[in-house]
């Protein structure tokens, strides 16, 4: 993964237990508790080489003002000013404000699915379906350091066009068997970019104070997919294009 720019944004991770060799993959309940903007990066990196929803409202939160970065041809806008509204309701007093900005990240598509690294916590999100044909969303610690191996020489691909990746992502894949028999061989370059990112709390007020409960994620791919993430059930879904 890229050096970490050092963004602000804090999670509370519930953490079931460590990734290793031959253990099942492990889910992690991530949830923003405390929203706090998320700082435009200006320096695009892109390593190592260029290559039902109808329940939830992804309509984007406020209005871009102007570019900042550009991506391949696809413009980064500044940090949007959130606004307290869900699905165009306003928030009730003394609930949690959504989260919506830019953040650095770094994908890589696979035969079956993709991760994500997110820079703000040092974590790699694993979009992928199980053997029920679940969408599945599962959440590792990136625990690649500089210096460690970055690839696996003697782990051939099967065909040509594919790929194994290589460093958090491919420690990642090489040591948790369940996560590559899940994902198959990578079949592009990883790339690093700032994309759009934003959360929604869940959770209800009872009697004026607020009740928490696990939210959903909205996170944009390199190829405009918007994804949404759901906490509760662990679970990710295609909810549209920003291209089409």
């Amino acid at each position: 993964m890229q050096k970490r720019l050092g963004f602000m944004l804090i999670l509370i991770l519930t953490v079931a237990a460590a990734c290793q060799v031959g253990e099942p993959p492990t889910q992690f309940v991530v949830e923003v508790t405390v929203p706090v903007p998320v700082t435009v990066v200006q320096t695009v990196v892109v390593t190592p080489n260029t290559p039902d929803s109808s329940v939830i409202d992804t309509t984007p939160i406020g209005t871009p003002t102007a570019a900042s970065a550009t991506v391949e041809g696809q413009t980064v806008p500044e940090e949007p000013d959130a606004t307290a509204t869900i699905t165009g309701t306003p928030l009730p007093e003394g609930f949690p404000t959504p989260t919506v900005g830019q953040v650095y990240t770094a994908e890589q598509a696979f035969q079956n699915g993709r991760m994500f690294w997110l820079e703000p916590v040092g974590q790699i999100w694993v979009l992928t379906t199980d053997e029920n044909e679940n969408q599945v969303w599962l959440v590792y610690n990136d625990t690649w350091e500089e210096g460690m191996p970055e690839t696996d020489d003697t782990l051939v691909p099967p065909e040509p066009g594919l790929q194994q990746p290589v460093r958090g992502f491919g420690k990642l894949w090489r040591e948790n068997d369940d996560v590559r028999n899940l994902l198959g061989w990578a079949v592009d370059p990883e790339l690093g970019f700032v994309t759009r990112y934003e959360f929604y709390h869940g959770g209800e007020m009872v009697d004026g104070t607020y009740v928490a409960a696990p939210g959903y994620h909205v996170l944009q791919a390199y190829n405009g997919d918007i994804l949404v993430i759901d906490e509760a059930t662990r679970t990710w879904s295609k909810v549209g294009n920003v291209r089409t």
